[in-house]
């Protein structure tokens, strides 16, 4: 069997270094660490709606340094089962132990590609070979132990006729020979042996024995097709994966997988008819469909650039062959934007699985710089309304902020993504330098235009900080309250007395709030009445004295 190792033993080690360094720059995270992923992903399975609140899923747990992992192949359990009695041996025969070892398997989605052997298949064809001359019974088979991991070992228990025990011996040797010949590029020496062992006074009835390891024979078993427009990735594929037969009881597990729902049907269904031809009861479960990939996700361009400024290529960006948890998670937590990378591993889920330890710094450095440069998600779907941040802030600024309001701001940076913000407007001298030097506003027309027609004339103390709002809250949210005041002509001077002219134009604010705006603004619209309003998620432009529908001026404001 295998540990906790290489995969994900270094998925485990870097969400724990990163949870415990203080020192890291990154908004609001959260650590998901499930159990059973190498038996059946138990733990991704039982993961219950609203466990998680966040946006966006780091997956560390593939196995090539240097690619990003987009989508991945959906899987789907089968489960063979045949209780039968068992019939006592003869005693004029003797028994044999035939123990296969020495294969390398790996992983079924990963490296089911590769050519390796699957033992149980291997086993099949000596036992097809010793039914059929040599009499042989079968006691028990034993052969494979996870149901994503290519079987590497079997062992059967046998009974001859004595006179066919030399036979036998001598085809073991064979087959060894055969085998080693056949698979000496993909795998390390194949070593096949039998020994004498002490008659078993029960096995297998005859016909039940034949059935079954035709059954086993005939299975699908490697790739079943390639994905015909990615023709080196593989798009559907089985893993006979354990074969447990004795004590009366027959059981038959098997991992199909296909990035394509309709195959993965098709392949379960011939795998189904095969077992049930040989009289076993066949289920399906832990059915699950693929990652679908998304080439427009916004943590893919972050993690492409990331990855580019600092190691001076740009990663590969993939689908793989393997059953990832991004695809179970991602249907109890709709809308994740996920990517799946890590370091680089080998033959995961098998006792040769080892980890490339010079890919783990390269690794782990990735992982801290995606977390500074993760892009922050719609402050809608954290529940706080444009105006409601306005409030929190400002009111802590002016220092009148209440202790239930103390409580909802903290709650607000670390829910939002706005903390790293927040800490650089709650110092007054931030805000002050911002007001007064025009080169923080060079990178936006919009805010240059602000610059231009306030510059010279007022200062910080003079300013409104309802209007201070207006221009420091688009530097959190990009592009957001306020901001739209001056989207208009290019040269709109501002009244020198903005809280005392009568008010033409109205910002009303999601909480009910309304900003009265001066008379020389209030002609932007060109008519009485025009109203800016802010309304699930749209920022509306809209006259009392116009009979044409609001226009949307902007969609969804974002942090």
């Amino acid at each position: 069997g295998t540990t906790l190792g290489a995969d994900d033993g270094m998925g485990v080690a870097a969400i724990m270094a990163i949870m415990e360094d203080k020192t890291l720059k990154h908004g609001p995270l959260e650590a998901l660490i499930t159990a059973d992923e190498e038996t059946g992903m138990f733990g991704a399975f039982g993961l219950k709606p609203g466990t998680v609140d966040g946006d966006i899923l780091l997956n560390l747990d593939s196995e090539e340094e240097g690619e990003l992992y987009i989508g991945c192949a959906g899987g789907e359990d089968l489960t063979a089962v045949l209780e039968y009695k068992e019939v006592e041996t003869d005693p004029a025969d003797i028994a044999l132990k035939v123990t296969l070892k020495g294969l390398r398997g790996g992983h079924s989605g990963l490296e089911i590609n590769e050519g390796r052997a699957n033992a149980n298949k291997l086993m099949a064809r000596f036992m097809n070979q010793v039914i059929t001359y040599d009499e042989a019974c079968l006691v028990s088979w034993q052969g494979g132990n996870m149901r994503n991991a290519i079987p590497r070992e079997c062992e059967v228990v046998i009974t001859v006729p004595a006179d066919e025990e030399a036979d036998v011996l001598d085809y073991v040797k064979e087959c060894e020979a055969l085998w080693n010949e056949e698979y000496h590029v993909h795998e390390t020496p194949i070593s096949f042996k039998a020994e004498r062992v002490e008659l078993p006074k029960m096995m297998v009835p005859d016909e039940i024995k034949d059935n079954l390891v035709d059954a086993i024979y005939a299975c699908q078993n490697g790739v079943m097709r390639m994905i015909p427009t990615i023709p080196d990735t593989v798009e559907t594929s089985s893993n006979l994966a354990i074969v447990s037969i004795g004590g009366g009881k027959a059981e038959i597990k098997i991992l199909a997988r296909s990035s394509r729902d309709s195959m993965k049907d098709y392949l379960n269904t011939a795998l189904e008819s095969c077992f049930s031809m040989a009289g076993m009861e066949v289920t399906r479960s832990g059915g699950y469909s693929g990652w679908e990939p998304n080439v427009d996700s916004p943590i893919l361009k972050a993690m492409k650039e990331s990855y580019q400024a600092q190691f001076g290529k740009e990663p590969a960006v993939k689908v793989i062959h393997a059953g990832l948890e991004c695809g179970i998670i991602g249907a109890v937590v709709p809308g994740l934007d996920m990517i799946s990378f890590g370091p680089t591993l080998r033959s995961p889920h098998s006792p040769d699985e080892r980890c490339f330890i010079p890919s783990v710094g390269k690794f782990y450095d990735f992982v801290v710089a995606t977390l500074e440069n993760t892009p922050v998600k719609s402050m809608k779907r954290r529940g706080y309304d444009i105006g409601r941040v306005v409030d929190l802030i400002f009111e802590y600024w002016l220092g009148r902020m209440k202790d239930s309001e103390l409580e909802e701001y903290r709650h607000m940076k670390e829910t939002t993504g706005l903390d790293k913000y927040a800490r650089e407007f709650e110092d007054r001298e931030w805000i002050k330098n911002a007001l007064e030097e025009p080169d923080i506003f060079e990178t936006d027309k919009a805010y240059r235009r602000f610059w231009s027609m306030t510059a010279g004339k007022r200062s910080i103390g003079r300013l409104r900080w309802r209007w201070v709002a207006s221009l420091l809250i688009p530097l959190l949210v990009g592009g957001g309250v306020g901001l739209f005041v001056w989207w208009q002509p290019a040269s709109i001077p501002l009244s020198e007395e903005i809280g005392i002219v009568k008010p033409k134009a109205v910002v009303t604010l999601a909480n009910g709030e309304k900003i009265n705006l001066g008379e020389e603004v209030a002609t932007i619209a060109e008519k009485d009445g025009t109203r800016i309003q802010y309304h699930d998620g749209q920022l509306v432009y809209s006259s009392q004295s116009q009979t044409a529908k609001p226009q949307v001026l902007y969609n969804e404001l974002t942090v």
